[in-house]
């Protein structure tokens, strides 16, 4: 039998550490898992307090929800879509329910599980496809999500669940167009984080126009006179005009605008 070195005892140790922290992270998941189906005993509580207050259901529900983000100090905002996540995947997602349970997918998982699986829930109320099609979906998405991360998750389950209601690459552009949103937080110190979801030319185009601005403005920052592009002076009629910037303009492409 050969003699164990300070390099094996090493390696030991090492993979212990690392066996150890990926079981713990299983466990997370497991209590996790605990907690969701805490609120989904809550979402049977809730459902029997609406029960002929069908008018004052809204309030209750909000009643509810502030009481667990207050007492949970967590964001209504949060509490709202666990609460959303415990009824889809208490309901319609049993084999998400159980791997989420055993620990073989994190929460992060279940909630782009989840997300992407409205589509499917849609079609079948729309009679579009078969209910057997959402376990072909749980199916499809639990092989990948149990050796992927949460990121990789959400855009193959994105795939597959458009896949299999038959949704063209047209039809996922109109509905993301819904999406379409402005935010401004603030960060501190009179600064302020402004987030965009639009479409990716428009984006594209954002950037790149403010990315030239700062430059402009760090390059001529000892200047006392503006110093303005070339195409400004431009009196042929031929330069850049708002006309240019119309995405419907025939003439309008925003790759040429970006190599300007």
């Amino acid at each position: 039998m050969a003699q164990r070195t300070d390099l094996d005892l090493d390696l030991e140790e090492r993979r212990r550490v690392l066996e150890t922290w990926v079981e713990k992270k299983r466990q997370i998941a497991v209590l996790e898992a605990e907690a969701m189906e805490v609120l989904v005993e809550q979402i049977c509580f809730h459902e029997s307090d609406v029960a002929g207050n069908g008018f004052h259901r809204d309030a209750i529900h909000r009643s509810m929800v502030a009481e667990f983000a207050a007492a949970s100090r967590i964001p209504t905002g949060s509490v709202e879509y666990a609460f959303a996540d415990a009824l889809v995947v208490s309901t319609a997602l049993p084999e998400v329910r159980a791997a989420f349970a055993a620990g073989r997918v994190s929460v992060g998982h279940v909630r782009e599980i989840v997300r992407a699986s409205a589509i499917v829930s849609e079609a079948i109320r729309n009679k579009k496809v078969d209910p057997d099609v959402m376990g072909l979906y749980e199916t499809a998405v639990l092989v990948f999500a149990e050796r992927e991360t949460a990121a990789r998750t959400r855009a193959h389950a994105k795939q597959v669940a458009a896949a299999l209601v038959g949704e063209t690459v047209t039809d996922r552009h109109k509905r993301a167009a819904a999406e379409r949103c402005v935010k401004v937080r603030s960060v501190g110190d009179g600064l302020a984080l402004l987030t965009a979801v639009l479409p990716e030319w428009a984006a594209n185009a954002i950037a790149d126009r403010l990315n030239r601005m700062a430059r402009q403005v760090m390059n001529t920052r000892d200047d006392r006179e503006p110093v303005l592009d070339p195409w400004a002076f431009d009196e042929s009629g031929e330069g850049l005009t708002v006309d240019d910037f119309a995405p419907d303009d025939p003439n309008f492409d925003p790759y040429e605008l970006r190599s300007l």
